[in-house]
């Protein structure tokens, strides 16, 4: 019979979630030539620019842009679907070249998501969803992440961050959340991942620096299945930070 210590540390399901400026796409950029990252929300503009001890390894992370000029174009979703499809089929021939899949960010897929719904529904993009186009579009939302679910490598979900009114009485306390539409969808997206970090730009003597919570406190949505430790300095790398919880990529 199998034993805990027979289990062998499988490649992570990652939410990371953060104010816009608190360094997620930074980040993730850091596993350079591993990374293969779907791009949004210009978040790839960082690589270009931020001149850090990263710099050079940032600039060999592969993206795909999906970035969408046209406000009125409704095609993103459906064709992050097909991106996601060929992914899954690539790395079950074993030619996908990468160790990590990333959507950067999924509060925007998820936009992009109800836009096309209300298309495929007859629908003007301006109109006020109804409650049918809602469940249609957590639906497809679902499916995608269960076909992310199936890689066998590496996935991370960017998501803005939202704060809500905590149920604690005290004025100034806001509920920090993943910034999704719907009731039960947000926690929804949140217990199917084993590692849900959240990235901080904290101010201490001036300085700004940044770093990752792991940890949930009261207010806050956190998670870590390899107990990789709390409030760690970004500037680390994610190949390093993930390895303190035990997960190595290949050639480290």
């Amino acid at each position: 019979m199998p034993t805990i210590g027979d289990l062998e540390i499988t490649p992570p399901h990652i939410l990371l979630y953060g104010k816009p400026g608190a360094g997620k796409s930074a980040l993730l950029q850091t596993l350079g030539d591993k990374v293969q990252i779907l791009d949004f929300d210009d978040g790839v503009i960082t690589g270009k620019t931020l001149k850090d001890k990263w710099f050079e390894t940032r600039k060999k992370a592969n993206f795909i842009d999906l970035v969408e000029r046209n406000p009125r174009n409704t095609t993103i979703f459906a064709k992050t679907e097909d991106i996601v499809q060929k992914t899954l089929e690539d790395c079950i021939k074993g030619t996908f070249p990468y160790e990590a899949f990333v959507l950067d960010s999924f509060t925007t897929l998820a936009d992009h998501a109800m836009l096309y719904t209300l298309h495929k529904d007859g629908k003007s993009i301006n109109a006020n969803p109804e409650i049918q186009h809602w469940g249609r579009t957590f639906n497809r939302l679902n499916a995608l992440l269960l076909d992310l679910f199936a890689l066998p490598i590496t996935v991370i979900l960017v998501c803005h961050e939202k704060q809500g009114l905590d149920t604690h009485e005290i004025k100034d306390d806001r509920q920090v959340e993943i910034c999704i539409s719907g009731t039960k969808f947000p926690s929804q997206v949140c217990s199917k991942f084993g590692e849900i970090w959240r990235c901080k730009a904290p101010r201490t003597t001036g300085k700004k620096y940044y770093e990752i919570q792991t940890m949930a406190d009261y207010l806050t949505t956190c998670r870590t299945r390899l107990n990789v430790p709390n409030n760690l300095d970004m500037d680390l790398g994610l190949k390093h930070i993930l390895s303190l919880g035990g997960f190595n990529f290949k050639g480290n």
